[in-house]
């Protein structure tokens, strides 16, 4: 007669035996941290309670102190007590997968701690081959949990004083996250199961980093608000956790991604997010850009939108930005809230004052190109080193001729120095120049500019005034090699809410004062062997724009039939009203008079003799008649309104509507933010047509009415046909709506070894 079969100690269908009752301290209103152990020793085994024998209690010696305000909930891996094991084995952690899922679906933890090799185990986030002490004291994620790894007891109850590093370390994981305070907080600390629960409704983010470069700095902390509730989400500070990978980034770039987002500065925020790998969020919010359609005298700086918009005292000299990851987490992060509760504030008080048409164009132009700019700023404009060397080379020996030249005349004249250069004036008499454009402080300017046309009267001057300009010309050499040194690309900043028509800016280094024909543009190439490098410009951009919307319909119809207009211009001036004009001269007068310039502009700007700029001026009125009532309209459009707006109604606001200079400038705006806009579409349509058709060239650069991308060889071809008719064919009218006059766009492609 057969034996009966045995019954496997650890057979998944035989009864579950009575477990361990878990151990519960702190008990209260706060949120629970679940600590979790391998298997009960006798001493749990006997009292039916965990954590009780002399190493758990060791163990809880160090927890408790620190938790206080929140509810321990020890348990164990595998409830069950095992006389014949020291650890338990796959088989039984298998068995109690369920009871452990459920033991964390019912305390609902903020956190787990798993003291020892079997916890982790059990839990997923290891294997048994794998060592306990390379995890220990790190951080990692359980569905969405914090998960702390520990040693087992034992270790505590054999090392003594030796485990207070360990359980620094433990705490010091939790703090970054829960921020272990009994100070009142003006704001939550990051409990992801609700923040994400609430994801896709429209939030407010803000980040606090190191630096302002992604690739030299790190993310210190977040923080988001929805008007209501504030949360804090530490990341990177120097008291927090080492691991940039862990749970709470790979929430928070879920989160991030999940809904509606406003933030200040969107350019700023979006490059970081990058960086971090978050996907983007479906609607972004940017205040920055929103002030800026709404008024761009208005200060665009945060901290100033909070005084003078929401009225609110500023606080932000109660840190110092250059040095943000040398305060304290908790000092950083009640900035951090702050900053991001008023974002939320400032996009509901200024959001609703815009147009459709302005609300249309963030979404669908700006906030798609912010994105663009990123991939072009990281992308970078490859530069031929070899030739950048032989033109610093050789400009520094220009500069040192002329210095010898300059002190040879001038002795001990240090030609870049205010005070020097207005003592030297007042010595030989030369005529004080006018302030500079940009001059902060209504004083004398020596730059290159001024001395250029001081040197005109002044013979003697054009020795400094060459100094001045080729030392200018040395330190944007210079500048190059020194952005260009890590890999051979200079990756500038564009800048978008700088300028009041909507033109780029760029800045470390300025890329947008590249004269053309100068000898650093040769060093400009193409990153793609055999490549090159293709620019596309807008042909009469501005004159196009303007007769399109004045309605001059004569030069519509000589622009349909492809005549030079510039040239039209020149022989009506030559032929019928008996002044003779070159096509230059004609074609300054054409894009200086649709601005209002006076006859003195066109002598000054453009060279034009005065009495035949006086003349032409009166006659092209006449001839423009549609272009002297469009000024007329803007006018008006400031009287009644205090700005005019563009066709895509960007507006420009006069802050003093009596200045001849400001109304040049409203008449200006239509057409150059227009001209602006309609280059930004055409720039977008062309990087999605590349990605989509998985071309290898790149959008590298955009001056003024260009677009300059860097192309393979076997792509030139191809891409040039495809960015002329994009160009021509924008579809503008989308934003602007249905105009009476198409304006009539043309592009000329020019390819080059260099830019």
């Amino acid at each position: 007669m057969s034996k009966a079969k045995q019954v496997s100690p650890f057979d998944p269908n035989r009864p579950l035996p009575t477990l361990v009752r878990p151990s519960v301290s702190h008990k209260g209103k706060g949120p629970t941290i679940l600590v979790f152990g391998g298997a009960p020793a006798p001493e749990e085994e006997r009292r039916k309670l965990a954590f009780v024998g002399p190493a758990g209690e060791l163990f809880r010696s160090f927890l408790n102190p620190r938790m206080k305000g929140y509810q321990l909930v020890y348990d164990y891996a595998c409830p069950e007590y095992l006389p014949n094991e020291k650890v338990p084995g796959c088989i039984e952690l298998y068995r109690y997968a369920e009871y452990r899922a459920n033991r964390v679906e019912k305390t609902k933890p903020i956190a787990i701690v798993t003291a020892g090799k079997a916890a982790m185990i059990g839990l997923g986030l290891m294997k048994t081959s794998e060592s306990i002490q390379a995890r220990n004291g790190r951080v990692f994620n359980y569905k969405g949990i914090p998960v702390v790894c520990a040693l087992a007891p034992e270790w505590f109850l054999a090392e003594g004083e030796g485990s207070q590093g360990l359980m620094n370390r433990v705490y010091r994981a939790l703090n970054s996250e829960l921020q272990l305070d009994n100070a009142p907080l003006g704001y939550e600390i990051s409990e992801s199961c609700v923040w994400m629960r609430d994801g896709a409704k429209l939030w407010a983010m803000d980040l606090e980093t190191s630096s302002l470069d992604p690739r030299t700095g790190r993310i210190l902390c977040a923080a988001i608000s929805n008007g209501v509730r504030k949360y804090l989400i530490p990341l990177y500070h120097s008291t927090t956790w080492d691991e940039r990978t862990d749970w709470v980034a790979s929430l928070f770039c879920k989160w991030w991604s999940m809904g509606p987002r406003i933030v200040h500065n969107a350019k700023f925020e979006l490059r970081w997010m990058n960086e971090l790998g978050a996907k983007m969020p479906p609607v972004i919010y940017d205040t920055m850009m929103t002030s800026w359609l709404d008024d761009e005298n208005r200060a665009r700086d945060l901290n100033d939108l909070i005084t003078q918009t929401l009225k609110l005292p500023s606080y932000w000299h109660e840190i110092d930005h250059k040095r943000m990851e040398q305060h304290p987490i908790r000092k950083i992060a009640e900035y951090n809230v702050k900053d991001t509760h008023y974002t939320f504030l400032l996009h509901r008080k200024l959001y609703p004052r815009l147009s459709r048409k302005q609300r249309k164009l963030s979404e669908d132009v700006l906030m798609p190109l912010v994105k663009l700019l990123i991939r072009m700023e990281e992308s970078g404009m490859h530069v031929d080193q070899s030739k950048l060397a032989l033109l610093l080379e050789a400009q520094n020996r220009k500069v040192a001729r002329l210095q010898r030249k300059v002190e040879k005349n001038y002795p001990g004249l240090n030609v870049r120095s205010y005070v020097q250069m207005s003592a030297m004036a007042k010595e030989k008499r030369w005529p004080t120049p006018k302030p500079g454009k940009f001059a902060k402080k209504k004083k004398a300017s020596w730059d290159e500019d001024a001395l250029a046309e001081l040197a005109k009267s002044r013979p003697e001057v054009q020795d400094i005034a060459d100094l001045r300009k080729a030392q200018s010309f040395q330190s944007t050499v210079k500048s190059w090699v020194k952005h260009s040194a890590r890999d051979e690309h200079i990756h500038t900043s564009f800048n978008l809410n700088l300028t009041t028509t909507g033109r780029l800016s760029s800045s470390g280094p300025n890329m947008q004062n590249l004269t053309r024909g100068g000898l650093h543009r040769e060093c400009l190439t193409s990153r793609f062997r055999g490549g090159k490098i293709v620019q596309a410009d807008y042909g009469q951009h501005e004159f196009r724009i303007m007769c399109a919307q004045a309605g001059q319909e004569d030069v519509l119809e000589a622009f349909a039939k492809g005549l030079d207009v510039h040239q039209r211009t020149a022989d009506e001036m030559t032929n019928d009203h008996g002044i003779p004009l070159s096509r230059q001269d004609a074609k300054s007068c054409n894009f200086g008079l649709i601005y209002g310039m006076t006859e003195h502009g066109l002598h000054k700007n453009y060279g034009v003799e005065l009495e035949k700029a006086r003349r032409v001026r009166k006659i092209w009125f006449k001839a423009y008649d549609k272009v002297t009532a469009f000024h007329r309209m803007v006018e008006k459009s400031i009287e009644e309104n205090g700005y005019i707006a563009s066709i895509f109604d960007w507006r420009r606001h006069l802050v003093d509507p009596e200045d001849p200079h400001q109304i040049r400038q409203a008449y200006n705006h239509p057409i150059q933010n227009a001209a602006v806009v309609i280059c930004y579409m055409a720039m977008l349509t062309i990087d999605d047509l590349l990605r989509v058709g998985g071309f290898r060239s790149v959008l590298i650069h955009q001056i003024h009415d260009s677009v300059v991308l860097d192309c393979p060889s076997n792509e030139v071809n191809k891409v040039s046909k495809l960015v002329k008719q994009v160009m021509e064919q924008v579809d503008y009218e989308r934003i602007s709506g249905k105009l009476k006059h198409r304006i009539p766009l043309t592009a000329d492609v020019k390819i080059g070894e260099h830019l």
